[in-house]
């Protein structure tokens, strides 16, 4: 990228020249236009060197301590292959310290590929089994976010998900965290791992009353399980935002439900090339989902366990100029915010979501691109309107203060002390 670890080449405080309409974007467009991370996991986020390091403090669990041996270490046969690599992945993180050490190391990286928000998804029972308190958890998130934001101005908000091989018990004992010592930033709730023999609609009474308390409903579904997931997601867990989603492209009906509720998937075409979910980047559901309209955020889920990163997500996106160019059209991508339980217009809740106001630090003008038209603020959150209608000003959209310069992810910032259990929320 031509940028040392940490560092963004040249990236212009006013935004990024327009360049004229082409179906080719250049890198140093991709590298210059603000973007967000909805769909990533800390502990998928290690570098090849950190999880190097951590093998070596742990030298019985069975992963490489050589940093190229992880690249075969990380070709997955299938699904179940993948998740049995990253539990193992996972069993290395072991003290807070570490959790610490991983936010630092993602911010940087981040930072590189001009990344300026990300929600970033912690599976807080797999560290509490490692021995880490849940206070020493949020406190590492916390003191690690801010190291981010003082070093690289980053913005980091967190997704405390269940990992589906833990069950109901894990649920329960995930929300009671999440609930009782959640990280200042905590903004989403999840389910992730396999979907084999795991119905959505199981943990209906948990995301109720995740939700209940402010949280926002962020559940994986139909990644690799079909899209009776997906639906039920939407029905049951009343999902604000979708992790993959991927298999709704076999409904129609699906499609344009989530059109038309404005409900964001978050679709990482390497990861669901790499986990064998999908045979190949030409076959990825991708563009059918963008030509029916459903909203859509690239993720970059596990980037170096896939040999990814958002940057390159949109770099690979690029070499379809179609895709590129819907991608660029599309509505952007909901951010989450903590708060009280919105007033229900629909029945599902209006005030939920926030978009982020980007002001002067997004592309602009009438072209294409495979960035997000972040500087608009879209109706992708129900109840604003009809799809794709500028949002009205409201109590979340707030602009920046008269005579500063708004940076990407601003909107979304969570004061000290907001979240569930901490104090007043973000209004």
């Amino acid at each position: 990228m031509g940028a040392r670890d940490g560092e963004l080449e040249s990236l212009p405080e006013s935004g990024p020249p327009v360049a004229e309409h082409s179906d080719t974007v250049s890198d140093g467009e991709l590298l210059r236009w603000p973007k967000v991370d909805l769909h990533l996991h800390l502990v998928g986020s290690a570098a090849p060197d950190t999880v190097a390091e951590l093998a070596g403090r742990h030298p019985g669990a069975g992963v490489p301590t050589d940093p190229a041996a992880l690249r075969a270490f990380y070709a997955f046969r299938d699904f179940p292959h993948f998740i049995e690599v990253y539990t193992a992945v996972s069993g290395l993180v072991r003290a807070a310290a570490d959790i610490e050490a991983l936010v630092v190391g993602l911010g940087g990286d981040l930072l590189a590929q001009g990344v300026f928000y990300a929600e970033v998804t912690v599976t807080p029972v797999t560290h509490l089994r490692a021995g880490i308190r849940a206070d020493e958890l949020a406190r590492a998130l916390e003191s690690g976010a801010a190291r981010v934001r003082r070093d690289t101005g980053v913005e980091l908000a967190w997704v405390y998900d269940i990992s589906a091989g833990d069950g109901l018990s894990g649920a329960r004992e995930t929300l009671r965290v999440a609930l009782d010592q959640p990280p200042v930033g905590l903004v989403g709730f999840g389910l992730g791992g396999s979907e084999a023999g795991v119905d959505r609609a199981d943990y209906r009474d948990v995301f109720g009353q995740a939700r209940a308390a402010g949280l926002r409903s962020v559940p994986h579904a139909g990644e690799t399980a079909g899209p009776d997931q997906v639906w039920a997601a939407v029905r049951d867990l009343r999902a604000d935002r979708v992790g993959h989603g991927i298999a709704a492209q076999r409904d129609p009906r699906l499609m344009g439900h989530l059109r038309d509720h404005g409900i964001t998937l978050e679709v990482c075409p390497s990861s669901n090339v790499a986990t064998g979910a999908v045979p190949e980047l030409a076959a990825h559901p991708l563009k059918d989902l963008l030509a029916h309209g459903v909203p859509v955020t690239l993720g970059s889920d596990d980037p170096p366990m896939f040999a990814t990163s958002l940057l390159e997500e949109y770099r690979r996106d690029r070499a379809d100029p179609r895709s590129a160019q819907d991608v660029g059209e599309n509505r952007h991508p909901v951010q989450l915010r903590p708060g009280p339980r919105p007033a229900p217009t629909d029945g599902r809740g209006t005030d939920a979501l926030t978009p982020p106001r980007l002001g002067a630090a997004s592309p602009t003008g009438g072209r294409s691109s495979p960035g997000w038209r972040v500087g608009a603020c879209r109706a992708s959150h129900r109840g604003a309107g009809p799809a794709g209608a500028t949002c009205p000003p409201t109590r979340s959209h707030r602009g920046p203060r008269p005579g500063t310069t708004p940076r990407c992810g601003s909107s979304a910032r969570v004061r000290d002390g907001a979240g569930p259990g901490r104090g007043k929320p973000t209004e």
